[in-house]
């Protein structure tokens, strides 16, 4: 029983000068094991912060792109077709381009009386973008009067009003003309049959001329 006794006491001895320190090294170890060893991804974290990453450059590519195709979509003032006129073509006009007047022919009807004058009214639009000049004088303006392949009259051999009357046409103005037939021919006393006749007028632009027409009927 002494012998028992001594042995507990021996044994709780040893137990509080070498196992506690054992047993306290046991435990520093493992915890330094956890602190080294490697935190497992649970697959959550991860694919969140890569799935952001993600987004925001997917985001920031697709506004750039909208961005450049709206700009590009949008009107280039330079390629409309129409170039905006200079001062200088802006303070000193020149004779109007063909493409930029628009002439019309107004005899008052279809119908006119045989041998009466007829006045012939002729009108000419400036459709450019600058103001520009207009010859109506009878040396760049002609009037013609036909019947099938016979001339009857024409302002080039029987001149009406001056030989030169240059009008300046602002953008979209109309400026008109009238040039009476005194129904014959001309060089003529001879006064112009019944019948069906063609007026025509062309007006001089600075690359060709501008023709306009209508058909009459001499009762």
């Amino acid at each position: 029983m002494l012998l028992a006794l001594l042995g507990l006491i021996v044994a709780t001895v040893v137990w509080f000068t070498v196992g506690r320190e054992a047993w306290a090294s046991f435990m520093d170890g493992r915890s330094e094991a956890a602190q080294e060893q490697p935190v497992t991804d649970d697959g959550t974290g991860g694919r969140e912060d890569e799935a952001g990453d993600t987004g925001d450059g997917d985001t920031g590519g697709a506004d750039d792109e909208s961005d450049d195709t709206e700009a590009g979509s949008g009107p280039d003032p330079a390629g409309s077709g129409t170039e905006e006129p200079d001062e200088d073509a802006l303070a000193n006009p020149v004779q109007c381009r063909s493409d930029a007047i628009r002439v019309e022919l107004d005899l008052g009807g279809s119908r006119h009386p045989a041998g009466e004058a007829l006045p012939i009214s002729v009108s000419v639009a400036n459709t450019g973008p600058v103001p520009c000049l207009v010859d109506l004088g009878h040396q760049a303006m002609q009037v013609d009067v036909t019947s099938g392949e016979d001339e009857i009259w024409t302002t080039a051999q029987c001149p009406r009003g001056e030989g030169t009357r240059d009008l300046l046409l602002d953008i979209d103005a109309r400026v008109g003309h009238t040039v009476t037939w005194n129904g014959q021919r001309c060089g003529s006393d001879g006064t112009a049959q019944a019948g069906t006749y063609r007026i025509n007028v062309s007006v001089a632009g600075s690359d060709g001329p501008v023709r306009a027409g209508a058909v009459l009927e001499l009762t």
